[in-house]
């Protein structure tokens, strides 16, 4: 349904994207069933495509993912974890190439030397240099000697040089049996961080000085569980297994902003874990790399985060055990298509209803940019047999009604059918979307106010998301 009035300053018309094949994509890197998968993901069309890759790195269980440019890049693998009566097998690091039309890897291992640990859990870069770390314990080592290993390696490949072997003797502060799980540099500080407590060692590049300078803390559960960090300005920011998203500012050593679910996820056959977080630069959204193979844009919607379930990597049906199959997604980066100070950006708080419970819809959207064609208004976490409708506004609101707020006095609305976000998980409350687009966006400044309704159920009920400001400058 729709009504007689026009949005001022933009007419919004359907059509086919333009962009590159890469740009505004993910690169993510995902193990199954023991085995190691790689997909670009379009998230404006939100589809998945899988790569074909080399038996190295697929055998192997690839593992994390860095990119260098949109063709070149480089993993970690897994390998396997010793044992009392096995010795376990070494991680490896490797060079990627990336063809983006045929959708094919190609690998170079470039350690020439056996490594000190089963799981290379993150690569970070300065200059012409690799720094890297492997989690857990080293094949031959002990709580207290080897709990996690920094290494550096010329970018070319050679022999990997062992920066720091942390543990309680060497960091002061480290609690023995935490590993080494995430890295990140500024350019002269590697910051590591541990797994599950959250503590952060920072290794000077140049005087190989390291210390304990934080700690990650927990929101849903006691400890963080940081899986990946990144630099962001001057904040290292980490993403958590619970779906945390921590921001620790390095010039003061402090956590300055933390991004944390209401609860934990409880639906039925969702996996409420993450396993990677990168930043999507074309929309400002941190996004998470899921446990049950799904891209997961965050939304901070004043009082908590959701996670939306934007693209299933791998389609269903799951049984309702968590982390089926192993369907992790252990690596995601993301390409962008840059130009743009434009958003789409969250305020306030969806609501579900009293009755239907267990979901909270969100809405979310592509790359905005000018003289662009691959906007989406997206919504996610709706429930089954639902019809959707999208307001838009030019002025903030916040009039209750229903079970939560309106957020913008609509002059358009527009209606859609939702569908199931995977066959597999139809039945499931919170696993519907809709989507309106993609569309052009004119060659011109304006900003719109937006919200999601959803009408489903017998008898009817009503349930919102929170607003969203598109702004187009």
């Amino acid at each position: 349904m729709r009504t007689a009035h026009i949005v001022p300053a933009v007419v919004l018309a359907l059509c086919g994207t333009t962009l590159a094949q890469y740009e505004g994509h993910f690169i993510t890197t995902v193990s199954h069933a023991g085995k190691g998968r790689m997909f670009d993901v379009d998230p404006s069309q939100r589809k998945s495509t899988e790569f074909t890759l080399p038996a190295s790195i697929m055998n192997d269980s690839v593992n994390t993912i860095t990119m260098f440019t949109p063709t070149l890049g480089w993993v970690g693998t897994i390998g396997t974890a010793q044992t009392a009566s096995a010795a376990g097998v070494p991680s490896d690091l490797y060079r990627i190439a990336v063809d983006w039309n045929a959708h094919k890897i190609t690998a170079t291992k470039l350690n020439s030397n056996k490594l000190g640990g089963y799981n290379l859990a993150q690569i970070t870069r300065v200059g012409s240099t690799l720094y890297f770390v492997t989690s857990d314990f080293s094949l031959s080592g002990t709580a207290g000697n080897a709990n996690g290993i920094l290494y550096s390696m010329p970018m070319g490949g050679g022999a990997a040089t062992q920066l720091l072997k942390i543990g309680s003797t060497t960091v002061t502060g480290w609690v023995d049996g935490r590993s080494a799980n995430t890295c990140a540099t500024d350019g002269k500080i590697v910051y590591v961080v541990a797994w599950y407590t959250g503590e952060i060692v920072a290794y000077d590049i140049a005087t190989k000085a390291a210390k304990m300078i934080g700690k990650l803390p927990g929101k849903i559960s006691t400890y963080s569980y940081p899986v990946c960090s990144h630099m962001d300005g001057t904040n290292l920011v980490s993403g958590g297994l619970f779906g945390d998203v921590m921001f620790f500012d390095t010039t003061t050593n402090k956590v300055v902003k933390h991004l944390a679910p209401k609860t934990a996820d409880t639906a039925a056959h969702w996996s409420a874990y993450k396993n990677s977080i990168v930043k999507n630069t074309d929309t400002g959204d941190w996004v998470f790399g899921s446990r049950d193979a799904c891209v997961e844009p965050v939304s901070d919607i004043g009082s908590g985060s959701l996670a939306r379930r934007q693209t299933i990597l791998i389609k269903g049906p799951y049984s309702t055990t968590n982390n089926p199959d192993g369907l992790s997604v252990n690596g995601i980066w993301h390409f962008p298509a840059g130009g743009t100070t434009s958003s789409y950006m969250p305020f306030g708080d969806g609501c579900s209803t009293t009755t239907a419970g267990n979901f909270v819809p969100t809405g979310g959207g592509g790359i905005v940019k000018k003289n662009s064609s691959s906007f989406s208004f997206l919504l996610d976490g709706a429930p089954p047999s639902s019809v959707a409708i999208l307001m838009l506004g030019t002025s903030k609101l916040q009039v209750p009604f229903g079970c939560g707020m309106l957020r913008t006095l609509p002059i358009l609305t527009l209606g859609t059918a939702t569908t199931p976000s995977d066959a597999g998980r139809a039945a499931e409350k919170g696993t519907f979307r809709a989507t309106i687009g993609p569309l052009a966006i004119p060659n011109q400044n304006f900003k719109l106010v937006t919200q999601w309704g959803l009408l489903f159920g017998t008898p009817v009920e009503v349930a919102f998301t929170e607003g969203r400001t598109l702004s187009i400058q």
